[in-house]
């Protein structure tokens, strides 16, 4: 269960292949975009919450996620940036833990105009909201005109790099569990485990 690659492209490794797979069979249900990530509040406590997982970030290993400068997941991230995703799609019964380093894609980056430009507008519209997490604002405050063709400042979107998946598929009796690894030169090595 090893996979190599050279320095020119990314490791392919079978944990994305699988993702992609999951992601293909439950295409027609939204919900197969949500994961929860879990990171860790300033003062130790976890923090978990949904997010929309928007796809592998071109042909890398990476997973993009977006968030609001202003919001405590980004405050939490900056501060620690190991954070856990727990992905579960309803329609093959494959659930993915995976842990990861965030890397904040830098402002005006090509990386955060693809993700701009992959929102809703109703996904863009949600960025020039009052901040979130104070108390609410009048109805007046929400429906701001705004030019949605570019991000306003409090717009971040993130990578995660994965180092480690958990992978179970609960079809099969027993389960399948693998656990993957990246070790040095970003090699991957698999492990089946006990479910």
């Amino acid at each position: 269960m090893n996979s190599q690659t050279s320095m020119d492209s990314p490791p392919l490794v079978p944990w994305r292949t699988m993702i992609l797979a999951a992601l293909e069979r439950g295409r027609r249900r939204p919900e197969s975009r949500y994961a929860q990530l879990a990171t860790v509040r300033n003062d130790g406590r976890p923090a978990n919450r949904t997010v929309v997982i928007r796809g592998f970030l071109g042909q890398t290993n990476q997973l993009g996620i977006v968030t609001d400068f202003r919001s405590e997941k980004y405050g939490e991230i900056a501060t620690n940036p190991n954070v856990e995703l727990c992905w579960y799609f309803p329609e093959t019964r494959e659930q993915f833990r995976l842990s990861a380093k965030v890397l904040i894609n830098a402002v005006g980056s090509p990386a955060q105009s693809v993700a701009w430009n992959g929102l809703s507008e109703s996904g863009r519209r949600s960025f020039f909201w009052p901040q979130c997490g104070q108390p609410r604002a009048d109805q007046a405050s929400f429906e701001l005109a705004n030019d949605l063709t570019k991000p306003p400042a409090n717009f971040i979107s993130l990578a995660l790099e994965i180092t480690y998946v958990d992978y179970l598929d609960l079809r099969p009796s027993p389960h399948e569990r693998v656990c993957y690894r990246v070790g040095l030169g970003g090699v991957w090595t698999g492990e089946r485990l006990n479910p």
